[in-house]
């Protein structure tokens, strides 16, 4: 994850200017059977906004083993909900 800065949010021609960005998808995880992908922007964990990278990270270090994780991503301008399962 990273902070979704003006110069990124230009490059990825994006309208927003917060969020997490997510800088890589690890093959075989949770997250890429999903489908989130890199660019993607995490803009809600749980229905609370995340500003940052920080405020992603703090929002998924309170979460418990097999809780249930709401993500609001955006891609492409394109907001969109993905349900996780938190295993750690």
């Amino acid at each position: 994850m990273q902070d979704l800065t003006p110069g990124l949010a230009e490059t990825l021609n994006l309208r927003e200017s917060k969020g997490a960005l997510i800088a890589k998808v690890e093959a075989g995880s949770l997250a890429h059977a999903e489908g989130l992908q890199v660019s993607d922007l995490i803009k809600e964990v749980n229905r609370a906004e995340v500003s940052s990278a920080a405020d992603f990270h703090s929002a998924i270090s309170r979460l418990r083993r097999g809780d249930t994780i709401l993500l609001r991503v955006l891609r492409e301008n394109r907001a969109f909900y993905v349900v996780l399962k938190s295993t750690e």
